[in-house]
């Protein structure tokens, strides 16, 4: 399956810039699950995008539906008890990275009645915005080699004993199109 332990949600905010948060609408969609996925569970987060079948281009974007679950249990049958879901864009990200068997992907959360507009969210324990990378560490063994570099980067400082900016990460699980 395309399930991806340690996939990482990343920010990709400016530190300077602080997003609005938009009312983004979630809505109910518990026939996007697809049934092989009922009984899978993990200990990280599940994500659950939906593309209505179309191929995740490398170039453009495509709409998508994603869900996420991150509510002790994280079992896939949890989402067909009190699913919601958001309006995305995506698309494959990077160009070498692009060949490997586990893709990275740009996700931009646009508001569900105006798909131009962006629809900054806080995701799984992460400060709202609108875009995010789900970053698949593919030629990481480690599983960890950029989240822990990113946690180091944020604890040093400078001179003046400000920190440095570095995205904040999350694992999890995704699945794609129900797989």
């Amino acid at each position: 399956t395309l399930s991806a332990t340690c996939i990482l949600l990343q920010e990709m905010g400016n530190p300077l810039l602080v997003p609005k948060f938009a009312s983004i609408g979630l809505a109910a969609h518990s026939q996007l699950f697809h049934m092989a996925e009922k009984n899978f569970s993990s200990h990280l987060p599940l994500v659950h995008i939906h593309t209505d079948g179309k191929t995740i281009p490398q170039i453009g974007e495509i709409p998508a539906r994603v869900s996420f679950s991150d509510n002790g249990t994280n079992h896939s049958v949890d989402f067909l008890r009190s699913p919601f879901t958001l309006t995305a864009r995506i698309q494959v990200r990077g160009n070498s990275s692009s060949k490997w068997a586990k893709k990275q992907y740009d996700l931009e959360l646009v508001d569900p009645r105006d798909p131009r507009r962006d629809a900054p969210t806080a995701l799984l324990g992460l400060p709202a915005h609108h875009h995010w990378v789900l970053s698949a560490p593919y030629s990481d063994r480690s599983l960890f080699r950029n989240a822990f570099a990113f946690e180091l980067a944020r604890k040093l400082t400078d001179a003046q004993g400000a920190s440095w900016y570095a995205p904040r990460t999350k694992p999890l699980e995704l699945f794609l199109n129900g797989k």
